[in-house]
């Protein structure tokens, strides 16, 4: 039974989808129900506030939307996708004691300042190095915060450096991750 529980709306600054759109495209779909977890991302300095989350209305709004479609073959929850940075452990903590989300993802889309969406992040460096400080950013924030549901997207690292590699003159396997390169810190 699919259920999918990543889905950003028009309450993100990285999505225009109304809620409705795409409740009405999973029903279409045969989905049993689905989770909204639109991002909160607290210092991101290279979009400063594009992925702060209005809690203040999101929430009620979203319950409400919740409310209106869900019935007994469509459940619709109501999460977060957080951006994790070991610097925001107490900032975090405190919201999620203070709100009620059915569901929590716990992602890394910075490192060192930097979201490896742009290029900079790649500059200067091999493939290898940047995924594994990536990874090793991952690590350092599951050593101090684990009040998430779901790690997001690992492979979040991937997407971006295939692209820089097509975009740089590179072999496109060049921005692959080979599991093999990083089975230890993964594992």
């Amino acid at each position: 039974m699919f259920f999918d529980s990543h889905m950003h709306t028009q309450w993100s600054g990285d999505c225009e989808a109304s809620p409705e759109d795409m409740i009405a495209s999973a029903k279409e779909k045969g989905l049993p129900g689905l989770t909204f977890t639109d991002h909160l991302d607290w210092d991101f300095p290279s979009l400063p506030h594009y992925f702060d989350l209005d809690l203040e209305h999101y929430l009620p709004k979203m319950r409400e939307i919740a409310a209106a479609h869900s019935d007994e073959h469509f459940r619709i929850r109501v999460g977060i996708e957080l951006g994790l940075q070991t610097h925001l452990v107490d900032e975090h903590t405190h919201m999620l004691h203070e709100q009620d989300f059915d569901y929590v993802i716990g992602s890394i889309h910075q490192i060192d300042g930097i979201d490896p969406y742009f290029d900079s992040y790649f500059e200067g460096r091999s493939f290898h190095d940047a995924y594994l400080d990536y990874f090793e950013t991952t690590i350092e924030n599951l050593e101090v915060f684990s009040d998430f549901d779901s790690l997001g997207h690992l492979d979040y690292i991937c997407r971006y450096g295939q692209r820089f590699a097509k975009l740089h003159g590179h072999e496109a396997s060049d921005g692959a991750l080979a599991y093999a390169d990083f089975a230890e810190i993964i594992d």
